[in-house]
């Protein structure tokens, strides 16, 4: 047993790894998840393409230009959609179902991060740090925890790398064209991949297996092409209308909003403490330098070793290049971490190879335990106090409140009465995460266009109150619904009152 046991200890310690930090991901997510507005829109996106067979070529709206560029908003592409048709329709249209599936990918990232480390370094101590520490980032859990486009990014990266590296060893057209169809694929998710695009590109061209890297090329370029086809096709039909608005954004965006494309120092430093902060959870200004200090002396022995820089150099290139290419878009003069996405995995690649190199030697062993015990215990402590809080606008927020809703519609259902419902607890105005509850039902609810046609309108509010809403003049969904008269008021979680508003009929 002992012999067994000594052999594949790495396997015993991954396991509880993934174990624990896999249970973590999956605590209480069908009630504390988060189903703000972009949740709820995508799932009914995705319950329209199940029940009423509307498919799609194209995925979410880009933030960037929603209704602030004048020209045309950019989508991404759809594989987002598709990738949870299957667990939305398992769950029989609950959302966690998707919810589930993207922390079952976070968990599964957890594994291929590890599977890079060992093959990069040789060393499984640091492919368990390195795991250990990508488990435990507050924001790797934040946002492994509810469902985005940008959510399934590590996942992809870390295949593309591994892809890219298998290219590297046998020079293989078949790794050649899985790795032009991921770079697709995280093209469809969001297009702040481009610098993995990029990297691939160089990587088969001169960093692969030297012969006939033109020809690679060509089928990285059909795999990319494939992995991109929907959004292809969607131009083609449409005149290029979403190649159009790309370009469009990108050129003339700092032109309509506060938001910015280019290089700068700034947003450099931005980016590195993005990644210090969110993604490795070191805040205090202390322990920052007790981690710059590590981070340092590690790399400083890695580019002195010429057969760990050989195997692991490419991490250095590649993390390097990320950073730069992070640092050219800003909004209201930071970097979103949302946007740190696929960079996020190959920093704590990066930080296995500097483990490697401090576990080599006794006393930088020691040292580096020491002080990353003290991070790790701030690390854990943070990622536990943030992600493991009930979101504002959760799951369970909107299922339990849409239920009051729906019941109270249900009891009083008339033939011909038409319903509605507005939201004043938050900035979705038009109740999108309420919505799509009802939506799964047989009740009569009016679309986004036609408040002033309902009979009866469900009011959403924490804060407003009755006489706020009789006077709201600034939400159309509520003013538009003239003359009012007070039916009934729920008492709905968290806070929430509904008010059941009719119109007060003549005479």
């Amino acid at each position: 047993m002992d012999r067994f046991f000594e052999g594949r200890w790495h396997i015993f310690f991954l396991f509880l790894i993934i174990f624990f930090w896999g249970f973590l991901r999956f605590y209480k997510v069908s009630t504390i998840a988060n189903f703000a507005y972009d949740q709820a829109r995508d799932t009914d996106k995705i319950r329209q393409i199940i029940q009423e067979k509307k498919i799609t070529l194209l995925g979410p709206s880009t933030s960037i230009s929603t209704g602030r560029t004048g020209y045309s908003t950019t989508y991404f592409g759809p594989i987002y959609y598709y990738l949870l048709i299957p667990f939305l329709w398992l769950a029989k249209f609950d959302p966690v179902g998707p919810i589930m599936f993207t922390a079952f990918l976070g968990i599964l990232s957890i594994f291929l991060l590890y599977l890079i480390v060992e093959r990069l370094t040789k060393d499984k101590r640091a492919s368990l740090v390195a795991s250990f520490l990508y488990a435990i980032s507050p924001a790797v859990i934040e946002y492994s925890r509810f469902i985005w486009n940008t959510n399934f990014i590590p996942f992809f990266a870390l295949l593309l790398f591994i892809s890219l590296l298998n290219f590297k060893k046998d020079g293989s057209k078949n790794w050649s064209f899985a790795s032009g169809f991921l770079c697709g694929v995280l093209t469809q998710l969001h297009f702040y991949t481009y610098f993995l695009t990029l990297f691939a590109i160089i990587f088969v061209l001169f960093l692969g297996r030297k012969k006939k890297p033109v020809m690679s090329l060509v089928v990285y370029s059909f795999g990319f092409i494939l992995g991109i086809f929907p959004m292809i096709v969607f131009d083609l039909r449409h005149n290029f209308l979403n190649s159009r608005s790309i370009f469009f954004n990108l050129f003339h965006l700092s032109d309509y909003s506060n938001e910015s494309f280019g290089f700068s120092l700034n947003n450099l430093v931005a980016v590195v403490n993005g990644i210090i902060v969110d993604f490795i959870g070191v805040k205090k200004s202390v322990l920052k330098l007790i981690l710059i200090m590590l981070v340092g002396s590690g790399t400083m022995l890695f580019l002195l070793d010429k057969k760990a820089k050989k195997r692991g150099g490419i991490i250095i290139f590649l993390l390097f290049w990320g950073l730069l290419s992070s640092s050219i878009f800003s909004r209201q003069g930071g970097v979103e971490k949302r946007f740190l996405l696929p960079l996020s995995p190959f920093i704590f690649i990066f930080l296995g190879l500097v483990f490697s190199q401090l576990s080599k030697k006794r006393i930088t062993l020691i040292l580096s335990a020491v002080l990353g015990g003290i991070l790790v215990f701030f690390i854990f402590r943070n990622a536990i106090k943030k992600n493991f809080i009930t979101q504002p606008v959760s799951l369970g927020y909107c299922r339990e409140n849409a239920s009051l809703i729906i019941k109270e519609a249900k009891r009083e259902e008339q033939t011909g009465v038409k319903i509605n419902i507005a939201n004043l607890a938050d900035l979705d105005r038009r109740a999108t995460c309420f919505r799509y509850f009802v939506n799964l039902t047989d009740l009569n609810i009016l679309g986004l266009e036609h408040y002033p046609d309902a009979d009866i309108l469900y009011v959403i509010d924490k804060k407003y109150g009755w006489d706020g809403i009789v006077n709201n003049t600034d939400t159309w969904e509520v003013y538009s619904f003239q003359p009012k008269v007070l039916l009934k008021v729920l008492d709905g979680t968290d806070g929430v009152k509904i008010y059941k508003i009719g119109k007060r009929k003549n005479g």
